[in-house]
């Protein structure tokens, strides 16, 4: 017997969420804990990684670690790309917690570069709540504009976030991180040039001892401080370019902690503890002044040094493409 011939239902293809930006926490204007979009594996790990952190600090404590703090977690392999900042807060009723925003990247694109991500991820941010992340406080009306996003947002193309990174970096001149950094002392400036060569070749070898956390590289403060994650992880993506670098890096903005932290191994909980406090961060992450003999640099990284000290003027885009090919 022949059968009528049944219309086609047609199948509802799911499309992948690329980037998601979303928050959770506590804002001064709410009495409930806030999530949008924060269950995830990413974010939850994160999450747990500070409930664990906060759950130990005093209520002072709590309202001034991690001021501006922000977190990369490179994508890659089994889990996302997370770019997250952590703000501290609390909500109506006075009870702590802070409030996180992030953005997710789930394009394989963006795997195995921090660069990339790091101005991707800030971008989709700033996007959503429309405003510069390194001049905002907490504020409450980013809870409407969080939730008033589309579903469905792409994020900004791998090249286009690269170029991103580099307009950053060249806003920045050498000169304004050695005068901020070492001041007009020119044999700190070589110091600080040549140990910081040492350091990166150091992690480019797997020569960080395994009793740190992993290397930290100062940052400049104020409007400066994005181009400044900008250069060291445009330079750090060229120099570890063995196609499986998937590092996971704080930065913390307190003062005498302007610092950026490359892990060379997962964050936990301890090595979050130790990025907050700048004298614990000395101890438990290896700089640039930890590498260097007592007897000063090597020839080699020496004139290296004193050339870029002669050369104030190079924009930090021309010293991370420079940098790249002497360690």
């Amino acid at each position: 017997m022949f059968r009528r011939k049944q219309p086609k239902v047609a199948v509802e293809v799911e499309v992948p969420r690329l980037s998601i930006t979303g928050a959770y926490g506590k804002l001064p204007t709410e009495s409930d804990f806030i999530q949008i979009d924060s269950n995830w594996r990413e974010v939850r790990a994160l999450d747990e990684i500070l409930q664990s952190f906060y759950s130990e600090l005093s209520r002072n404590q709590r309202l001034e670690h991690f001021r501006g703090c922000g977190l990369l977690l490179t994508g890659g392999s089994d889990r996302q790309g997370l770019v997250a900042t952590v703000n501290p807060s609390e909500d109506k009723t006075g009870r702590f917690y802070p409030f996180v925003l992030f953005n997710r990247l789930a394009d394989a694109s963006f795997y195995n570069r921090p660069d990339a991500t790091f101005t991707a991820g800030l971008s989709a941010i700033e996007d959503a709540i429309g405003e510069e992340l390194q001049q905002a406080d907490v504020n409450s009306s980013w809870l409407g504009l969080l939730k008033a996003q589309p579903e469905h947002v792409s994020p900004i193309d791998t090249r286009r976030a690269k170029r991103k990174a580099m307009e950053l970096a060249e806003q920045v001149s050498l000169e304004d991180w050695l005068n901020e950094l070492a001041g007009n002392d020119m044999q700190l400036r070589e110091h600080l040039i040549g140990g910081t060569l040492l350091l990166i070749r150091q992690l480019k070898q797997s020569r960080v001892h395994r009793a740190y956390h992993g290397i930290w590289l100062p940052l400049l403060s104020g409007t400066k401080r994005h181009s400044s994650i900008a250069f060291w992880l445009q330079l750090l993506t060229g120099v570890m370019n063995s196609g499986s670098w998937r590092p996971d890096i704080v930065w913390t903005t307190s003062g005498a902690n302007d610092r950026l932290f490359i892990l060379t191994k997962p964050l936990t909980l301890s090595s979050l503890q130790a990025t907050a406090d700048a004298q614990a961060a000395l101890a438990a992450f290896l700089g640039w002044n930890d590498v260097m003999d007592v007897g000063g640099l090597p020839d080699e990284i020496k004139a290296n040094a004193q050339q870029w000290v002669s050369k104030p003027e190079a924009n930090l885009l021309d010293v991370a493409i420079e940098w790249y090919q002497l360690v």
